[in-house]
């Protein structure tokens, strides 16, 4: 088996979200995660769900930032591997992984995750123009900065992480109709 195809078996967690209150703060809230040396985040808002990673069905023919398909629900939604989508090489994956289930545009769609870090206010700003050539850029618009690591965060753009995804299940059931 390569790539996604080992994969850590688990059940749907409980929401991992229920302990955050719906408050005036929360365009400013952000689920954030470590990206190989980088900090990424997603608003709280975009997520529906945080779930452990579950099996991940792979599909053929697929391209290798489709890490494959899960049952989310009743429903089989795609889960997109931020690192290939990046070619980069995915770590191996274990069983403290996580799957943030997005939802955008009425459709729901997984996010692989490699290491929460946790629920971060965040003033999200224009990516300055001189991040034009991190590899992540296709990804980001804005950027935080966290005062207490004194870091630089991410800020993925759910429509185009959305945009991934049904690219790539689109191009799968292109490729079955043929």
């Amino acid at each position: 088996m390569t790539g996604h195809q080992k994969r850590a078996n688990g059940t749907h967690s409980r929401n991992l979200l229920n302990f955050i209150e719906k408050s005036p703060l929360l365009d400013n809230q952000y689920v954030v995660f470590r990206h190989q040396s980088n900090l990424c985040a997603v608003a709280i808002t975009g997520i529906k769900e945080i779930i452990r990673v579950v099996t991940i069905h792979p599909v053929p023919e697929a391209t290798p930032a489709h890490a494959g398909v899960i049952n989310y629900r009743g429903e089989m939604i795609s889960v997109v591997d931020l690192w290939q989508l990046l070619e980069l090489p995915s770590p191996p994956l274990h069983a403290d992984m996580t799957i943030f289930v997005l939802e955008y545009d009425q459709t729901h769609f997984g996010l692989l995750v490699n290491q929460i870090v946790g629920l971060w206010l965040l003033e999200a700003k224009p990516r300055p123009d001189d991040l034009k050539r991190e590899i992540m850029y296709p990804l980001v618009d804005e950027v935080g900065f966290h005062d207490e690591t004194k870091g630089l965060v991410f800020i993925l753009n759910p429509e185009r992480l959305h945009m991934a995804a049904r690219d790539i299940q689109t191009l799968h059931e292109q490729e079955q109709a043929s």
